[in-house]
C-alpha cells in the first residue's frame, strides 16, 4: 500500500467514493442557493430551467465546484507525501476519471431520466453556456488544485520537493523490504 502511495497510482475505491460525495454535496448546496434564490425573487416562470432565479444561480455552480471539488481532492490525497511528480500524475488521473463521471452521470440524470430540471442533449450544452463548460472544468482542475495546495503546504512546512522525493523513495524501499522479510519469513517456516 505504502509502495502504491508512493508511486502515485489511483486508488480507484476512494476516487469514487469521494466523487459521489462530492457529487451529492454539489448538489445540496446548489439547490439550497436556488431555492433561496427562488423564494426571495417570486420567479414569474413557471418553467424551472428559465426562472431568474434558476438563471441567477447557474451563475454560482462553477465556484461551489471550485471549492467543494478541491475540497474533495484535498480529502482524497490526504496525509499522503507520493513524490511531487507522482502526485501531479495521480491528480490528473483522478481530474479526468472525476470528469467521465460527471459527465455520464450529468447525461443520465439531466438527459436520461424524466425529472423537473430534465434537459434535452441540446438544451443541456448549450442553454447552460459557458456555466456547464466551466462547471466541467473545475470537476477535472480540482484534484490538480489540490495537489498544487498540498506541494505548497509541504514547502511551508520545510519539504522541498528533494526531500518529499527522497521521503517516497524511502518508503518504497520499506515496503518492498518488508514484502521481501515477510516472504522469507513464510518461506522459512514452511520448511
Amino acid at each position: 500500500m505504502a509502495n502504491e502511495s508512493a508511486n502515485g497510482h489511483l486508488h480507484y475505491g476512494r476516487a469514487l467514493a469521494l466523487f459521489l460525495a462530492a457529487y451529492i454535496a454539489i448538489t445540496v448546496l446548489a439547490s439550497g442557493v436556488s431555492m433561496v434564490l427562488d423564494a426571495s425573487m417570486h420567479p414569474q416562470v413557471q418553467d424551472d430551467l428559465h426562472s431568474t432565479s434558476h438563471i441567477l444561480s447557474e451563475r454560482l455552480y462553477p465556484l461551489l465546484n471550485f471549492f467543494v471539488r478541491t475540497g474533495f481532492g484535498r480529502i482524497y490525497f490526504g496525509d499522503r507525501t507520493p513524490p511531487p511528480s507522482a502526485r501531479r500524475a495521480e491528480a490528473l488521473r483522478v481530474g479526468l476519471l472525476w470528469l467521465g463521471l460527471a459527465l455520464i452521470v450529468d447525461f443520465a440524470g439531466f438527459v436520461v431520466i424524466e425529472q423537473p430540471f430534465s434537459a434535452g442533449v441540446l438544451d443541456l450544452d448549450v442553454a447552460h453556456f459557458p456555466w456547464i463548460y466551466l462547471i466541467y472544468l473545475f470537476v477535472f482542475s480540482g484534484p490538480l488544485c489540490a495537489a498544487a495546495l498540498k506541494a505548497r503546504s509541504l514547502r511551508a512546512l520545510g519539504q522541498p520537493a528533494a526531500m518529499q522525493d527522497a521521503a517516497a523513495a524511502m518508503q518504497d524501499g520499506a515496503a518492498v523490504q518488508d514484502g521481501a522479510a515477510s516472504e522469507d519469513g513464510a518461506a522459512s517456516s514452511g520448511r
